[in-house]
């Protein structure tokens, strides 16, 4: 790919693929084709500039849909950059990210705060940020604004902004599963070059049909569920929630999606009320945010005759690391590094097996936005430390372990959150379990262990633990259960509620 942005490389999608190709719909009936994209994205683009913000970066706060396409890229071609929002994360943590990326401006939609019933947490924002709605832009459209951008549709690439690789195409933010979300900044050329190395990595058609229900403030979302299909000519079927488990299975047979994306906790959502085949049409369905559990795996395989591809990916990497293939599945690892991806692994005292994990790539962000630098992008170094302890096997295929920060110090040993959520898992296969450390006097930290499955009890722990010969430091202090896990939109356990909740139990 040697386009310099994500705009240009759209432009060249056009051009090949035919400006009159259908490649976005939603479930509310609205399409768009590349000519539509591009003449509404110029007529847009003069309506925001007439009434933004001269900051640099503009909040973004849409669910995934064609509209959400459309602000992005009226966004992008008006120079300024997108800063996604995560409008589930609560009002504390959207003027964070808002404050930490310098955006004095919001573009939404009157219709999705309406349906997502946002109106008190617009409320709570309008007071220190301009509230920009997207219906709202045509009144402050010219007939020659109109006549503008029909005419620069037809030769896209003379009237896109001046544009270098390095300049930052969006700022999204990590989960904040662990705490207060950072800004990461990315580049038109990272974010293109994680796009070239999926495309190297599996193989995609421009007639594949790509139905994605992740948020579009989530980096999987947003590279490999709307750029990703944008640039290699795909069609693809934006869904406003993942959580939606009764509505999205049958759409994705309609839909005749070929390419489905997911998390295991989603998976098992739509299993429940899926026909047999829904998931017909179906030929790669990956998995990431959390591990995959084997009993979700046999589920598709069984019933949908479906194989579900596990892939690894962090925010500050565009997203994606490495993910199975049909030709390279190789169970309970989430594949090989994509091409272009160098990692090392740096032992971690009191961990045998594996190391935290470094990276090094094309992909790999320009750097943080923080609360003592707002407005200001921090790099990271040559190498990207993502904070995760993995083992990779001879032949490069990665397995997860944890992340560092999920080990609990008891006695002087490092133990695994995720080998207390496994060894419950055993116990109990058909619930989540989640586990979480807090400081203890006597041994430095002890675990709680979160439970969805109302009958599960530590001595059911025990009995597990004594039989896999796993030590007794991984059992947990205490065992509570919850109708369900508190979760962010990514589909991530949040384990800063977790933490809350235990600390207030």
């Amino acid at each position: 790919m040697h386009e310099k942005s994500l705009l240009e490389a759209i432009a060249a999608a056009a051009a090949k693929f035919g400006s009159g190709r259908v490649v976005a719909e939603d479930v509310s009936g609205a399409s768009l084709t590349y000519r539509q994209l591009l003449i509404r994205g110029f007529a847009l683009s003069a309506a925001l500039k007439k009434i933004a913000h001269a900051e640099k970066n503009i909040g973004v706060m849409m669910p995934s849909c064609v509209a959400a396409i459309m602000a992005i890229t009226t966004v992008q071609l008006l120079g300024k950059t997108p800063a996604m929002l995560n409008f589930s994360a609560g009002v504390g943590n959207l003027q964070h990210s808002l404050r930490i990326a310098c955006a004095r401006s919001i573009l939404t939609s009157r219709k999705f705060v309406a349906l997502g019933k946002l109106d008190d947490v617009i409320s709570a924002l309008e007071g220190e940020f301009q509230i920009i709605y997207l219906e709202d832009l045509k009144a402050h459209m010219s007939l020659a604004d109109k006549i503008s951008a029909i005419f620069k549709s037809f030769f896209p690439r003379c009237f896109l902004p001046n544009i270098q690789p390095d300049d930052v195409a969006a700022i999204l933010y990590t989960s904040g599963s662990e705490g207060a979300p950072k800004g990461v900044a990315l580049s038109h050329a990272n974010i293109l070059a994680n796009i070239e190395q999926v495309r190297l990595h599996l193989e995609l058609l421009p007639s594949d049909r790509l139905f994605n229900p992740l948020p579009v403030f989530h980096s999987f979302g947003f590279t490999v569920g709307v750029f990703l299909p944008l640039i290699l000519g795909m069609r693809q079927f934006q869904f406003p929630s993942p959580l939606r488990y009764k509505e999205i299975p049958p759409l994705v047979a309609k839909s005749k999606s070929t390419i489905f994306l997911g998390a295991d906790t989603f998976y098992q959502g739509y299993a429940k009320t899926a026909a047999p085949d829904d998931f017909a049409s179906v030929r790669l369905a990956v998995a990431g945010a959390e591990k995959l559990k084997d009993s979700t795996r046999k589920l598709y395989k069984e019933k949908f005759g479906v194989t579900i591809f596990e892939g690894y990916g962090v925010t500050e990497t565009s997203p994606v690391l490495s993910v199975n293939t049909p030709e390279e599945n190789r169970l309970g690892t989430v594949g090989r590094a994509l091409y272009g991806i160098s990692t090392k692994l740096e032992p971690i005292e009191g961990i045998e097996r594996g190391g935290r994990l470094l990276v090094c790539g094309d992909n790999v962000m320009l750097g943080y936005l923080k609360a003592d630098k707002p407005g200001v992008i921090q790099p990271q170094g040559d190498w990207y430390d993502t904070g995760d302890i993995l083992d990779i096997d001879a032949d490069g295929f990665i397995t997860i372990l944890g992340r560092a920060k999920r080990f609990a110090k008891i006695g002087g040993e490092m133990v695994s959150l995720a080998v207390v959520e496994e060894l419950a898992l055993c116990a109990a296969p058909e619930h989540a379990h989640a586990a979480v450390a807090t400081p203890c006097d006597k041994k430095g930290e002890q675990i709680t262990l979160f439970t969805e499955c109302p009958t599960l009890t530590r001595e059911m722990l025990i009995a597990r633990a004594q039989e896999a010969k796993i030590s007794e430091l991984h059992l947990p202090r205490k065992v509570v259960a919850l109708e369900e896990l508190p979760r962010l939109g990514s589909g991530k356990v949040d384990y800063v509620s977790l933490r809350s909740i235990n600390q207030s139990a």
